[in-house]
Parts: C-alpha cells; sequence; structure tokens
C-alpha cells in the first residue's frame, strides 16, 4: 500500500553566496542543517537543503545562514529592535481578508539577491499561509510606496498597473486575462482586497498581485512589507518571520501604525533553565553551562537562567520545545549511553502483547497491513459523519492534515483512495491512535474493498477476530449515515459500544471517487478489547 511521505521544505542557495555571509567553506557549512534537524547536499552546483515544516525560519537564506553562524559560535543573539516612525496605514476591514499588519526595513541586504527574498515570500505563502488563502505577502520599495495609506475594497471599474506592466488597465480585465488573478481571483469577492496610496493608486492587491509602481529592483535596500490575511495570529507570525529575515544582517525595523496599532509585534517565549528535566528528557546529566551553550548556539539570549527564544522563534511553544533545541546545540552525537544501576525482570506490555496478536490473526485472515499518519483532511469528518468527534490543529501545516482522526476508519478509505489504481480485492487493516471527544485510543480498523465486498464478510472477520481473543460479546443494529441502513451493526463488550463495522453506502462512495464496493469497520483496543 501506498504511504504519505513526510512534507519537507526545499531550498536552493549559490554555495558561493553562503560561503561568504557564514565566513566559511561549504564543506563545513554542510553539516549544520542536519544537526538543525534538516538535512544538506552539493547538488549540480547548487548548495541543497531540506528542513521539516517546524522551522520556517530556515527556509530563507539569511535565517538558514544566521542560524548556521549562530551554531558554528561566529555570533550570538541579537534583539530587533522596532524604532519609532511616523508610517501610517488605515484598515477598513475588508470583508474577504479584515486582517492586515505591516512593518519598514531599511538598510537590508535582501536586494542583493532578489530571487532568494521571492523564493522565501512563496515558500510561506504555500506554507503557513496555506496558498495565500490564510496569509499573503505584499514586498515594496519604500522609497516608492506614498504614505499614508489605506486597506478597502475597490470595485472593478477602478484601474491597476500590474507587476511588470507600463499600462494601467481595469480590475475588470485584469481579472480576466492576468495569469495570477486566475489562479487567486477566487479569494477575492466581488469587489477586491486592495492597498492605496495617499493619491488614490493601488499599490497591492492582495493576495493577487502587487502593482509596478512599488515593484522591487536590484539593489534595493529599504523595504514596506504588508501582509494580509484571514486570521490575525499567522499574518502576524509571517510578518515576523519576514522581518527576521530582511533585517539580517545590516538590516532596520521601524514600525507602521495600522488603525492604531503598531506593528511588529515582537514577543519571546521564555524557559526557567531545568537541568532536572534537561536529564528526564534526554536521559543524561548535562550541566547547566553546557545547556546554556547549546542554547546560545541555536540562537536563544539567556540571562539569569532564563533562556529566550529569538522573536522569528514561531515555532516555540512550552517546555519540550526549549529542551529538544538544547540536544541539538548539545549535539545528540554526544549523548551518551549509560546503564541504570537496577535490575528488573521485563515482561510484555499488555497494548503491545494484543497488538501483535491482533496483527497474527489479522494477517492470517488474509489482511495487508496499513501505517498512515494520526493527522488527516478534516473534510473527510463531515463526508463520513464524524463531524462532532474530532479536534481539530490549531495552526497545521496543511490542509491535508489539519484534525486529528477520531475514527481509524477514515484512513484506511484514504489508502484505498490512494490505490484505486492497485488490483482488488483490496483487504487492509491498521492499528492505530485516534482522538475521540478529547480521549484517546489505539484502535484495529478493517477494510475489505473488492465487488463481492459485504456486511456479511466483514461481520464474519469480527465475529472470527472476537471469537479467536476468547472475548464474551454481543452484536446490535446501528444506524450511521457512513452506512446503508440495516447494513451495519455495533460492538458490544460488558454492554458498552467498543465498535463497529457496516457496508459503506453507495451515495458516499460516489462522492469520494471509490468505485468498489467497501464493507468496513473498527474496534477500541483500549478501553474496549482491553
Amino acid at each position: 500500500m501506498n504511504t504519505i511521505a513526510p512534507i519537507m521544505v526545499l531550498v536552493r542557495f549559490n554555495p558561493a553566496h553562503l560561503e561568504e555571509i557564514v565566513d566559511s567553506k561549504i564543506e563545513e557549512i554542510i553539516e549544520i542543517p542536519w544537526k538543525l534537524g534538516g538535512e544538506a547536499r552539493l547538488e549540480n552546483g547548487e548548495f541543497i537543503a531540506e528542513f521539516n515544516p517546524d522551522r520556517p525560519d530556515l527556509y530563507s537564506f539569511w535565517g538558514l545562514s544566521r542560524a548556521i553562524r549562530l551554531y558554528m559560535n561566529k555570533e550570538s543573539y541579537r534583539e530587533t529592535k522596532v524604532l519609532n516612525s511616523s508610517y501610517y496605514l488605515e484598515n477598513k476591514n475588508p470583508k474577504n481578508r479584515p486582517y492586515i499588519v505591516s512593518a519598514v526595513v531599511k538598510n537590508s541586504e535582501a536586494g542583493k539577491n532578489l530571487q532568494y527574498l521571492i523564493d522565501f515570500q512563496e515558500k510561506l505563502h504555500s506554507t503557513l499561509g496555506r496558498n495565500r488563502r490564510i496569509a499573503a505577502i505584499g514586498i515594496h520599495d519604500l522609497n516608492m510606496v506614498k504614505f499614508p495609506l489605506t486597506y478597502t475594497e475597490v470595485p472593478r471599474n477602478y484601474e491597476f498597473t500590474p507587476l511588470g506592466e507600463t499600462q494601467a488597465i481595469s480590475l475588470k480585465e485584469f481579472m480576466q486575462t492576468n495569469d495570477k488573478a486566475k489562479e487567486y481571483g477566487n479569494l477575492v469577492g466581488e469587489n477586491i482586497t486592495a492597498i492605496l496610496d495617499i493619491e488614490g493608486n493601488i499599490i497591492s492587491l492582495p493576495p493577487i498581485l502587487n502593482s509596478n509602481i512599488t515593484a522591487l529592483k536590484d539593489g534595493v535596500k529599504d523595504f514596506f512589507i504588508d501582509v494580509t490575511g484571514t486570521d490575525l495570529s499567522t499574518v502576524q507570525k509571517v510578518l515576523n518571520l519576514l522581518i527576521g529575515s530582511l533585517s539580517y544582517p545590516t538590516g532596520e525595523v521601524y514600525e507602521v501604525n495600522v488603525s492604531g496599532i503598531k506593528y511588529p509585534i515582537l514577543t519571546k517565549e521564555s524557559w526557567k533553565i531545568d537541568e532536572k528535566k534537561v536529564k528526564e528528557i534526554s536521559g543524561m546529566e548535562i550541566p547547566y553551562e553546557e545547556i546554556e551553550r547549546s542554547l546560545l548556539k541555536m540562537g536563544y539570549e539567556v540571562k539569569n537562567k532564563i533562556a529566550y527564544a529569538p522573536e522569528y522563534r514561531i515555532d516555540i511553544f512550552g517546555e519540550i520545545d526549549f529542551i529538544e533545541d538544547v540536544l541539538k546545540g548539545y549535539g545528540y552525537e554526544n549523548l551518551k549511553e549509560s546503564k541504570e544501576d537496577f535490575t528488573t525482570i521485563g515482561k510484555g506490555h499488555e497494548l503491545r502483547d494484543i497488538q501483535y496478536k491482533l496483527r497474527e490473526l489479522m494477517v492470517g485472515y488474509g489482511y495487508v497491513e496499513t501505517s498512515n499518519f494520526a493527522l488527516i483532511n478534516g473534510s473527510y469528518n463531515r463526508i463520513f459523519g464524524f463531524s462532532n468527534e474530532y479536534i481539530k490543529i490549531l495552526n497545521p501545516v496543511t490542509l491535508e492534515q489539519d484534525v486529528i482522526r477520531p475514527r481509524i476508519s477514515i484512513s484506511l478509505i484514504q489508502s484505498l483512495l490512494n490505490n484505486t489504481r492497485n488490483p482488488y480485492p483490496q483487504r487492509i487493516f491498521e492499528i492505530g491512535t485516534v482522538l475521540r471527544n478529547g480521549i484517546q485510543y489505539e484502535s484495529l480498523g478493517i477494510a475489505s474493498c473488492h465487488r463481492q465486498a459485504s456486511f456479511s464478510e466483514i461481520k464474519g472477520i469480527f465475529i472470527g477476530l472476537l471469537e479467536d481473543l476468547g472475548l464474551e460479546y454481543e452484536m446490535d443494529k446501528f444506524e450511521h449515515e457512513l452506512f446503508i441502513d440495516g447494513r451495519a451493526a455495533k460492538i458490544l463488550i460488558k454492554g458498552k459500544q467498543v465498535g463497529f463495522f457496516g457496508e459503506v453506502h453507495p451515495k458516499i462512495l460516489k462522492q469520494i471517487g471509490l468505485k468498489m464496493p467497501l464493507a468496513i469497520g473498527e474496534i477500541d483496543i483500549t478501553g474496549g478489547i482491553i
């Protein structure tokens, strides 16, 4: 069965540019991303690195360069100071995208490599910005921006000079002919969100395109940044990431007054260094001096045994994140094995023993085991009738994984959808974690998909399974929108419902694009079998 690969973000830079800013040979530089939790290699004359989505500050040339220099002890934490200014932007709260935050960065070095800046912008659009739906970025030549600005909606007869063009056209024509307008036009309403300068000229149409009036040119040093969107927390995080990159190593950050609120709002997570907790997590006693040194290598500020995360580290939420960075700074390769000073007689864990038994039985029944992420696309909960049980991720990396699965059956159906080109019959099972109404369970899911798949088949499997385990059980009628009426049953152990199974309704199969009949079911292992 096909499985979902981890989502990594890939960046490409000129090795000579990295050598210049880091002040080291590329052979030394290439080792550091591995220590930061990523990967790096040289390929066709390019430096290529890949990172997990939890470190968006490393997507940029300047962010990665800073992290490498910090790890190599070539510099230490620098506080980002926000200077006063008279820049003003009035937010009229457009209906479709009500939030806007802004900042100014002067004397930046980003203009030397504008392609790196554009690449970083697009990576933020596709990840945190959810393809510009939640957050979209505009970066302008500050010297061409005429303040004060207004963020509002404008009618389609308004004129606009698109980026890369010299002639103004009506927004109606722009929306019909421009490639970016066709791609992102669904994110705006009949009236279009726009940023106007003091003369009423459009300098940006978020989330679609900037105007040519404020276009960036090679060598530009002063930038005006706007981030618009539908979620205030996300647009603020994106702004802080951009500031962290554009201001490194020489830039100066200036505030922008947005309808009485001055942005950027820079905050730092803090942690009182706890040596005992570090030992508990790592299994090794690391001296305080080494803990502090490790945090400094990861870019932290340390004062009076309190660690402060840099403003651009939007991935730091709690103690475990600080400890993870302690171990990265210390070097996982430096953690030593140690023998505990006690002995014990081992025995099998009850849950693991039953999982092993279940796998043995299911393979004996002719089923193939699959393994999926516990995170799923939340739209499936609605389609399959589980919309009142799931927990939504507050800030998911991708909309394909935005909720924790409440039922393992959903993952099995996704596996079947990923394998429609493979031969039938497809009989699969999965043992894994679900989170339902705030309670975590280990569950077994079973699915049979082929032309003769039926209620009788799946019922036989569950009866055989329960009897092979020697369990006393009952089965009763079960009604649920996932199944055909009268073709589903619930499983009860000691009078408590612990599972269900049935024949999936044809209307749902049609809706999701599965062309074969499907019989599916699941049973809780914890809180059910044991």
